[in-house]
């Protein structure tokens, strides 16, 4: 195992954590209430047998896994299980597709892309069978205590959401959004209606680090995010809900980058990629640049 001097860890941990079990978890969010409309401190709940590993499935003796840059102002990184680099030169908004990974415990490293002694985070994590996480390294590598660089272990649902609907997961990684609210407009402009026919948003009150879970029907809506106390839009994403698939959606940058001291490649935007199709795991991530190969 590669040694670590403490000098140069932003932050280490011991605690193991259980892909599919147990993760890595902020304070409690607020849910709007509505049912499919799930909000968490940090990670989804454990969905058991038919949940991460996909229904019915039988186990497939892997597990997958996934990293997420969404820290506006760390340079690329580099991510390493016992020294053997899983995703390589991962550059702010960019996520990692889904690499097989063997069930064990693992030494998590990410370090600044191509300097392995400049190690950021350095945790112990295991690896079930069947099961599907994503790391995301959010945060500022110059915050404070509320907005400073950390990574969280989420474990990802790819059961099939049913051919109908949708599933969509919400990460908030924004330095200085505040809490907000995503509303889905749908594209024929018929308001915001969700699939009970509520006018909510999809989730309401997210706040930083904070993750929220949502099931909408299948078709094309804008996704506005707003302000959890006003009704002007920070941004606007336009998302073609495929029935059966589930996706991931990371709010990340700045709202206002001049005041962050950070240029135009890191202001605020709604990154969402697919995590499954019909209960079979998919891509997962971006295309270009990185490297995804099980250790």
């Amino acid at each position: 195992m590669r040694h670590t001097p403490r000098r140069e860890l932003l932050k280490t941990a011991g605690a193991t954590l259980f892909i599919g079990g147990l993760a890595g978890c902020a304070d409690q969010g607020t849910g709007n209430g509505q049912p499919g409309n799930d909000t968490d401190g940090g990670a989804d709940d454990d969905t058991g047998d038919e949940g991460n590993g996909g229904e019915g499935d039988e186990p497939s003796g892997e597990g997958a896994f996934r990293a997420v840059h969404a820290s506006p102002d760390a340079p690329n990184v580099d991510v390493y299980f016992d020294e053997e680099a899983v995703v390589e030169d991962l550059a702010f908004g960019e996520v990692s597709p889904y690499a097989a990974v063997e069930p064990n415990t693992y030494q998590l490293q990410v370090t600044a892309a191509g300097d392995a002694d400049t190690v950021v985070f350095d945790e112990e994590i295991t690896v079930e069978a069947d099961r599907t996480a994503t790391a995301v390294a959010f945060g500022e590598a110059a915050g404070g205590p509320e907005t400073g660089f950390t990574v969280e272990i989420l474990d990802d649902d790819i059961a099939d959401p049913g051919e109908e609907d949708s599933r969509l997961r919400l990460f908030h990684a924004s330095p200085d959004a505040g809490p907000v609210d995503v509303s889905p407009q749908p594209a024929d402009g018929g308001g915001n209606e969700t699939a009970g026919g509520s006018t909510d948003p999809l989730v309401s009150g997210l706040a930083f680090g904070e993750t929220g879970t949502a099931t909408v029907p299948a078709g094309d809506y804008t996704l506005d995010i707003l302000p959890a106390d006003g009704d002007e839009p920070v941004a606007s994403v336009d998302l073609s809900a495929a029935g059966g698939t589930v996706y991931s959606a990371f709010a990340i940058g700045y709202v206002d980058p001049e005041a962050a001291g950070a240029g135009s490649e890191a202001a605020f935007e709604l990154l969402v990629v697919e995590d499954a199709v019909d209960g079979e795991r998919a891509d997962g991530g971006t295309d270009e640049g990185l490297l995804a190969a099980g250790p």
